[in-house]
């Protein structure tokens, strides 16, 4: 198995220092705590492994890794299941391996990437479910087809996780000229990298675009740090550290000091979604061994029990703690609900208000 597609398991990410320069970090505290409390929709028979969902006001869109497909589609209005996308083969219109890391652009556009490419196509809805066709295929270099989570800029797709050594946050593709560079601030994992080990471990992230494309903002998964960036010029707006316990808050891997697996939670931030007003990330703060890794899933677990949520100047909004951990979530447009999966209990989808009051 490639070191990318461990990653695609492991989500391996890390801590980051404001526009390259080496300073304490301001500990930012929920001052907000409230509780989500999920009902759960049954969907029976339907998953086997599922690893991620993205929706928008119309559509949720559930990844397996098992499944004779990829992607399977419900209606955002009542969840009901409409069909399902992107058949697993080597046949036309077929894919042998799809990431994880997808995202849903607008009403109909789904942006995912394969071995050696990323797509985009158009969701069509017809009298008998969906259909995908594919818009745009980007090959990329051979130096980042291992990378992950690709979001795309006008001309440019930017990777969140590089299989290779790198000294900023993202590697960068302009499809346009087949440029390939580095963009963003400077990697905090970038002097660690030289211990193949901690390598993918200290560099990693998940980002997530604004929906009007004006930011994006990422988060780690070895320390409990967000960043917020302009994505019109890549600058680095905000870095976010929160307070959370752990040991693993004061490491300083800018200086190439690396977490201690056995000293303190090492598993912070799962996943990250946003909309136009809001970040919401999903937190874990589990140690390695309550994430245990077998084969593509942790050990009989769902990973993450909290969701943090900012808005977009950084401002802490509120602390949701779940009644029960998920493994994935996202949030409706309007703010209103979060819709999570499980991959203990695959035969539901989970729904919850957000409690704004």
């Amino acid at each position: 198995m490639s070191r990318a597609i461990k990653f695609t398991v492991a989500f391996v990410i890390t801590i980051l220092w404001g526009c390259g320069e080496t300073q304490k970090p301001d500990y930012l505290e929920f001052k907000t705590s409230k509780t989500l409390i999920f009902k759960e929709v049954g969907i029976p028979n339907l998953f086997r492994s599922p690893a991620d969902l993205v929706l928008n006001q119309d559509l949720i869109l559930v990844y397996d890794f098992q499944l004779e497909w990829f992607f399977h589609a419900f209606t955002a209005k009542d969840y009901s299941h409409i069909g399902s996308l992107i058949r697993r083969g080597r046949g036309p219109e077929e894919e042998v391996f799809i990431a994880p890391y997808f995202k849903l652009i607008g009403k109909d556009t789904l942006l995912y990437q394969n071995h050696n490419s990323v797509k985009l196509g158009r969701i069509e809805m017809e009298a008998e479910g969906v259909d995908l066709s594919v818009l745009n295929e980007f090959n990329l270099p051979t130096e980042i087809q291992g990378n992950l989570d690709f979001f795309k800029l006008d001309t440019l797709l930017l990777s969140s996780v590089s299989e290779m050594p790198v000294t900023k946050d993202f590697q960068v593709f302009c499809t346009k000229t087949g440029e390939l560079f580095e963009e963003g601030a400077t990697s905090p994992g970038s002097k660690s990298r030289a211990n193949d080990e901690w390598g993918s471990s200290l560099s990693g992230k998940l980002t997530s675009l604004r929906p009007d494309k004006k930011k994006f903002a990422s988060v780690f998964y070895s320390f409990p740090i967000v960043r917020i960036y302009d994505a019109t010029n890549m600058d680095l707006l905000r870095e976010l550290h929160i307070s959370s316990g752990s040991s693993n808050d004061k490491g300083d891997v800018s200086d190439g000091q690396q977490p201690n697996p056995e000293s303190g939670s090492l598993s912070y931030y799962w996943r990250i979604r946003t909309t136009d007003e809001f970040i919401f990330a999903l937190f874990s703060g589990a140690t390695p061994s309550e994430v245990e890794i077998e084969g593509f899933t942790p050990s009989h677990s769902d990973v993450a029990s909290k969701i943090h949520v900012w808005d977009w100047d950084g401002n802490p909004v509120m602390k949701l703690e779940l009644e029960r951990p998920v493994f994935s979530f996202d949030v409706t447009p309007d703010n209103e609900q979060i819709i999570a999966l499980s991959i203990v209990d695959v035969e539901t989808l989970l729904v919850a208000d957000i409690p704004w009051d």
